[in-house]
């Protein structure tokens, strides 16, 4: 985030990949998560990032305030939609308050 607000302060284009959807997940709801899987000794494959993807360049759109300016550029210089996230196949391994959204990611970075 402090880049992200140098380069919006020294007017630099910040560049999102248009056509790279991610899981995004903040570093304290991973802390949260991990102690959650330490403390119930879970073990196994567990889906960490939020539970939907955007690409790159719609999370920044939403996080970024509307001086920003953007220029989305191709992932790979590829048409083709990359996916760089997950979907897990055994829903629910947490708790529902330790799973989080892409629109919740950006309120909490945003408050």
């Amino acid at each position: 985030m402090r880049k992200l607000q140098g380069d919006i302060a020294a007017n630099k284009p910040i560049k999102p990949y248009s056509n790279l959807q991610w899981s995004f997940l903040l570093d304290t709801q991973l802390a949260k998560q991990l102690h959650y899987i330490m403390e119930n000794d879970l073990t196994g494959i567990i889906h960490l990032g939020a539970t939907d993807m955007l690409t790159d360049s719609a999370f920044y759109e939403q996080l970024l305030p509307e001086q920003a300016t953007l220029e989305p550029v191709p992932y790979e210089n590829a048409e083709s939609t990359y996916y760089f996230g997950l979907k897990t196949e055994q829903p629910n391994r947490l708790p529902s308050d330790l799973y989080i959204t892409n629109a919740q990611i950006v309120a909490a970075l945003t408050a």
